[in-house]
């Protein structure tokens, strides 16, 4: 079976999304009811999913999961820096809170 690149995944998702919410002449009562409601969860994770650093390294960079937290940012992403920091949390410029396990690469670029 045929596999999709990470961006026309992503673009089937986001299209099937935008499917999902648009009313049809033909639906009733509750199929308008629940197109609403996918519509109101659908913003929730549509905002989620583009500020996600961690999608952005499981899908893009191909990373593991993090597993060990940060002694310093304690699991919380805290922004963006450009330089190098000490504490082992950062993938490229984000400062993720979790910290890379020892035998990953050191920074985005070096990934990619």
């Amino acid at each position: 079976m045929p596999t999709l690149e990470a961006e026309e995944f992503c673009a089937a998702f986001y299209t099937w999304a935008e499917a999902c919410q648009t009313e049809l002449p033909t639906d009733d009562k509750d199929q308008k009811r629940w197109r609403k409601e996918f519509a109101d969860h659908w913003s929730f994770m549509a905002l989620a999913i583009r500020k996600s650093c961690l999608l952005d390294r499981l899908i893009y960079a191909r990373e593991p999961l993090r597993t060990e937290m940060c002694p310093l940012h304690k699991g919380r992403w805290s922004g963006c820096v450009w330089e190098d920091l000490e504490c082992g949390c950062q993938f490229g410029s984000n400062v993720t809170g979790w910290l890379r396990p020892p035998n990953q690469l050191r920074t985005l670029n070096t990934v990619l």
